[in-house]
């Protein structure tokens, strides 16, 4: 039996920007109509100089003055779940950025709602979008992947197909959505600009949205104060509440800097972005869709089982459940249409290692033992024909140090 992929369609308007060069005519009779042209040509230039670029945040302005209700959505890692504090819930930088709100804007409607999941990068993030950010509507968007994408070891080139694929998605759902991309860091990467951090600001450089780079600030706050690192981190990555308030004041500087600009140019009215025509990858992926483990066909397999939503990991409480097998030789087989696969699956000490065969392609082999549990999203296929594909699942040995051959899916990622 097959899994058929849920295709998203979208469609992007696009304006085609034509640039035109002026070259001046070189001639020593000037006529009165050359030197009125030139006159002319000389104040464009001069209007094209004092054109005020719009504020990042005009828009949010305006559904903070004008609208008075506003949704933000935060889409990330375990920094953004607010891994490290004592509280998820209150103590998180997304949590101290909503108080910021309701404090400064007491009559707005503040919907709040983070959908951060630790481990994951952005490209499960760039499947989850359609299902699972797209339905509350956010009209302000946080990203942030860099430090889990550089954990992943996903490239440069992976990391801007990934996040350009959100961000083209969100603009497709919402045109005129505000973004602010968050570039988290570890010890580690404190002096130098790594590769999934430059995409992400690659990409948010090319569409214009503002992007806060953490490492910057907390070293500078650390030279200005002389406190040491551990006063605000829990590890070399996740801050601890002392830490997260300092990230939601950084947040908040810029966010009140982009709302003061809004509010000096005197916006009045919405706008769509206008994105480029040209994408930075060589291609998006604009239907990339999840199967979640509750509508995953098992008819033709042996060893794997669902299991409902449960407490026996991460994936089992997020994705309606788990697909799960734990022998040696567990067997899935399933087809589907598209051009790309991936999924999610869990780590942990008891994980297993599973080989996965896309038609005749090269046997992709995944080794999911890690001392610690966490979700993890995982490329299997892309740039593959458009048309029906069949894929084999199979586990197929184990680490040394793994305690067995577990291993689950929470979703199947089709594009």
């Amino acid at each position: 039996m097959n899994i058929t992929a849920l295709v998203l369609t979208a469609i992007i308007s696009l304006i085609n920007l034509t640039a035109y060069n002026h070259e001046a005519e070189v001639d020593t009779q000037i006529t009165i109509d050359e030197t009125q042209q030139q006159e002319e040509n000389e104040m464009g230039d001069e209007k094209m100089e004092n054109v005020i670029e719009r504020a990042a945040l005009a828009n949010t302005y305006l559904k903070l003055t004008q609208d008075k209700e506003i949704t933000i959505a935060y889409i990330g890692g375990s920094v953004t779940d607010g891994y490290g504090s004592t509280n998820h819930t209150t103590k998180s930088w997304a949590a101290h950025l909503g108080n910021w709100i309701e404090e400064n804007y007491p009559d707005v409607a503040l919907t709040n709602k983070k959908l951060s999941i630790g481990g994951t990068g952005s490209y499960l993030a760039s499947y989850r979008y359609a299902r699972e950010v797209a339905p509350i509507n956010p009209d302000l968007l946080f990203i942030e992947y860099a430090v889990n994408d550089k954990g992943n070891g996903a490239t440069y080139d992976q990391v801007v197909k990934s996040s350009e694929s959100i961000v083209r998605l969100a603009n497709n759902y919402n045109p005129s959505i505000d973004i602010i991309y968050v570039l988290t860091f570890n010890t580690g990467t404190k002096d130098s600009d790594y590769d999934q951090l430059r995409a992400h600001r690659d990409v948010a450089d090319y569409y214009g949205y503002p992007h806060i780079k953490m490492a910057d600030h907390v070293y500078a706050m650390l030279a200005d104060t002389g406190d040491e690192f551990s006063k605000y981190f829990k590890d070399s990555v996740h801050p601890n509440d002392e830490g997260y308030k300092f990230y939601s004041e950084v947040i908040i500087e810029l966010v009140e800097s982009e709302l003061a600009k809004a509010k000096e140019q005197a916006v009045t009215e919405c706008a769509d972005k206008m994105l480029p025509e040209n994408t930075l990858a060589s291609y998006v992926t604009m239907n990339a869709n999840m199967i979640y483990a509750d509508e995953i066909d098992l008819s033709d397999s042996e060893g794997w089982e669902y299991q409902p939503k449960t407490n026996y990991s991460w994936l089992g409480k997020r994705y309606n459940g788990r697909i799960f097998a734990n022998k040696l030789g567990a067997r899935l087989t399933f087809e589907f249409e598209g051009t790309e696969l991936g999924l999610a699956t869990g780590i942990g000490p008891n994980m297993g290692i599973i080989t996965v065969t896309v038609d005749d392609n090269a046997p992709v082999v995944i080794d999911e033992y890690r001392t610690s549990t966490n979700p993890k999203d995982r490329v299997i296929a892309e740039n593959l024909l458009p048309c029906k594909h069949t894929v084999t699942i199979e586990v197929t040995g184990k680490n040394a140090n793994s305690g067995g051959y577990e291993f689950e899916i929470g979703a199947i990622l089709v594009g």
